[in-house]
């Protein structure tokens, strides 16, 4: 009975001595304590320098998500003032509309990209255009260079055309342009990358909203005499 009391007593000893060295052999593994120059990743190598990211990021391709285009009910009437004045003879006063026809594109995120777009280099895509007649809307291909920001692009509506009026010698006149816009919303999914790895594509998402005139009207004050003097 000792004899079996003691090798018990043995058994349990060197279970336990093996535990805390099991322990103790994990701690040395999970706390090792690593000198600078020997951890892993810290040294660069030799002559490589890190990468410069300047205007760096250019899109590669550009897809709206088909249920996310939408003609909001929202209208805009902007409100543009000329004033002519005519010392000569009788003559014809000439409002341009295409001065006043421009399509208002914002494209943005709420990411808001730090690293700058590339100015140049960057391909045209297409933006949802509203046919103001049946309220249809398709895509114009190659419409603009893609860009964070607002851009205005011109003549999408009555390309060319003019208003005029014609009024006599020593008189002046003003001429009211109303431009009315509907707008349009869309989400796509844009691809990018950047100019110093171009084998890689990174992806983001983006929203267009498209301000587009629907329609141009001009009016003409009443026509009065020049007061003051030449």
């Amino acid at each position: 009975m000792t004899i079996f009391v003691s090798m018990k007593l043995f058994v349990r000893i060197l279970l336990t001595l093996t535990i805390f060295g099991s322990i103790a052999a994990c701690n040395d593994e999970v706390f090792v304590t690593l000198h600078p120059e020997e951890t892993p990743g810290t040294t660069p190598p030799d002559d490589q320098p890190e990468p410069e990211f300047t205007d760096s990021l250019v899109l590669r391709s550009l897809e709206y998500i088909p249920d996310s285009i939408h003609l909001d009910d929202e209208i805009w009437v902007q409100k543009g003032v000329t004033r002519f004045y005519n010392h000569d003879s009788q003559g014809t006063m000439y409002v341009l509309l295409d001065n006043h026809n421009s399509t208002l594109v914002s494209i943005n995120n709420t990411t808001y990209y730090v690293t700058p777009w590339a100015k140049e280099s960057q391909p045209l895509i297409s933006i949802p255009y509203l046919d103001p007649a049946s309220e249809t809307i398709s895509l114009r291909p190659d419409f603009m260079p893609f860009k964070f920001g607002i851009t205005s692009v011109s003549g999408q509506l009555r390309g060319g055309e003019t208003d005029s009026l014609t009024i006599p010698a020593n008189t002046m006149v003003q001429a009211t342009v109303y431009t009315t816009r509907r707008r349009i919303t869309a989400k796509a999914d844009i691809a990018y990358f950047f100019t110093d790895f171009q084998q890689q594509t990174e992806t983001g998402w983006v929203v267009v909203t498209v301000w587009q005139p629907i329609d141009i009207r001009v009016e003409w004050s009443s026509v009065l005499p020049i007061e003051e003097p030449r």
